[in-house]
């Protein structure tokens, strides 16, 4: 499934069939309620649109929205100084009783989500039913006096403007794409120059994750962390599961994972042996994409080293690195002191 598209005309019928296919890769298990959504920006000639679907967790708070799916896969692929033109969402459970004409509206939590990157406070959400009724909204109206980064965060700020007044230019899907999904075989360098490539939105830590993981069908799917004012954004780890459901056809499991990580601001640099391990809910949601708890995960330092262990092993260590940086020396996982 293509999960970026690029448009010369943007209207109702170039979206609906794309969004209506998108929401088929929706993993809900639980709810059986689908979700698919498709975020614009505008380019040279005409607009691109980024697609995401709903990922529910068995533990609830670590599920992911589609719209958020959509944003983990326009910030990953274009980075973090991007601004949202207009948002589709279409949602419902499969069927064709009086529920199909109910229209899925953005929860407050994404409308927060799409306020932080939104080009003007009054971009369009098409919130649409399955029936194809659409209700045309101003993301304004939907959440009025949002808050963002922009309210405490001078960097943030200038980005945005930059972001507003300056077009996307116009690049091959394919090249566009191939900075989030690859199906070619990485080897370690290879996998530090991809994730070199990207950046997270981190306004508010001034730190960056990013993950790749390799997937039991040969593909290699990347993500990178996502916040927001609210601090109630999607980390790396949920980012790559977001791109994974709605670019691949389901029934694939993650074989390996592969984390990288930096640091600025306040806290300063990381030093060249030091890394930020996952956090333990970011660890369990990998889990129910896993082939088994024991496929290897693999923390890369900045000096070229790194250290690989069992996903049940950095579990095991998960509650002892809560908000701490760790070092790795000869082998072994130490304290960062």
């Amino acid at each position: 499934m293509d999960f970026v598209r690029s448009f010369h005309t943007l209207d109702e019928k170039t979206i609906m069939p794309w969004l209506r296919d998108v929401r088929m890769q929706a993993y809900a298990p639980a709810s059986g309620y689908r979700v698919g959504a498709v975020l614009i920006v505008k380019t040279a000639t005409g607009f691109l649109g980024f697609a995401g679907v709903n990922v529910e967790s068995i533990e609830h708070r670590l599920s992911i929205h589609g719209e958020e799916g959509a944003l983990s896969a326009l910030v990953t692929t274009l980075g973090p100084d991007v601004a949202i033109e207009s948002a589709w969402v279409i949602g419902g459970v499969d069927d064709h009783g009086s529920e199909s004409d109910m229209v899925a509206h953005c929860c407050g939590n994404c409308r927060q989500q799409l306020a932080g990157l939104a080009r003007t406070p009054d971009i369009r959400v098409r919130n649409c039913a399955l029936s194809g009724r659409v209700v045309d909204t101003a993301l304004n109206d939907l959440l009025p006096d949002s808050f963002s980064f922009d309210n405490f965060n001078a960097e943030s700020s200038a980005l945005r403007s930059r972001a507003i007044e300056t077009i996307t230019p116009d690049q091959d899907v394919n090249d566009l794409a191939r900075r989030a999904v690859r199906n070619e075989p990485h080897d370690i360098p290879a996998l530090r120059a991809w994730a070199g490539e990207l950046k997270s939105l981190n306004y508010a830590s001034h730190t960056s994750q990013t993950v790749i993981l390799a997937l039991d069908n040969g593909t290699y799917v990347a993500g990178v962390k996502i916040e927001n004012a609210v601090f109630t954004g999607l980390s790396a780890m949920q980012a790559a599961l977001a791109i994974a459901n709605v670019s691949q056809k389901p029934g694939w499991s993650v074989t390996e994972a592969f984390v990288f990580s930096e640091r600025g601001g306040d806290a300063g640099a990381l030093r060249g042996d030091e890394i930020m391990p996952l956090s333990l809910s970011a660890l369990q949601i990998l889990n129910e994409f896993s082939k088994s708890s024991i496929i290897p995960l693999t923390h890369l330092c900045a000096n070229g080293d790194g250290m690989t262990m069992t996903l049940a092993d950095w579990g095991a260590e998960a509650p002892r690195m809560h908000h701490e940086t760790r070092r790795i020396r000869n082998g072994l996982l130490l304290s960062a002191a």
